[in-house]
């Protein structure tokens, strides 16, 4: 939970890094699904 909490704390003091971490999730989640469209 700590650093859950650090890194929301972190997160709210830095647009860049939460741009960051938006981007990157969102890039793993279409990896995905890409992934699971070629499988199927």
């Amino acid at each position: 939970m700590q650093t859950e909490v650090g890194l929301i704390e972190s997160m709210l003091q830095s647009k860049t890094l939460t741009i960051v971490v938006i981007v990157a999730l969102t890039l793993i989640g279409g990896f995905f699904i890409f992934l699971s469209k070629m499988a199927s």
